[in-house]
């Protein structure tokens, strides 16, 4: 009976400890986590930031959120400006119609898109899915 035990609380803990693989959003009825459109129109993200890598690009979803590498350096938000250009590039909309929530000093973020881009949550997971893990889609980087 240990044994059983210690085998299957084994696989628990390699089975949790996995890295997320990089997945397409569902198009479906299901509900993602990571989008959502809000009462006001808008749409919100959840970001989990990685910043200092040597790129922008996203990586991948999971139950936490959108994983985005960001090219700059968590100091002086230079990570979270790179965040919103390169999500604003993504989405081929202004800056200013991408707004940071939450999560200024943290690397779990919630961003909202306005409704004034005219995007639809459809198409919002569309551009993630087609911009997922594509290392060709750059940001200029101006690193200080």
């Amino acid at each position: 009976m240990k044994k059983q035990l210690k085998s299957f609380v084994g696989l628990a803990m390699s089975k949790s400890s996995k890295k997320v693989k990089a997945t397409a959003i569902n198009n479906s009825n299901e509900s993602f986590d990571a989008v959502k459109q809000l009462p006001s129109g808008d749409f919100q993200l959840k970001i989990i930031a990685k910043p200092n890598s040597k790129e922008s690009s996203l990586v991948g979803n999971g139950e936490e959120g959108l994983e985005v590498k960001i090219g700059s350096p968590a100091v002086d938000g230079q990570a979270n400006t790179e965040l919103i250009s390169f999500l604003s590039k993504i989405f081929n909309c202004r800056k200013s119609d991408v707004n940071l929530d939450r999560g200024n000093k943290n690397r779990s973020k919630i961003v909202t898109i306005s409704k004034e881009t005219g995007l639809s949550i459809d198409k919002i997971r569309e551009l993630i899915n087609e911009n997922l893990g594509n290392k060709n889609f750059k940001v200029n980087q101006s690193k200080v």
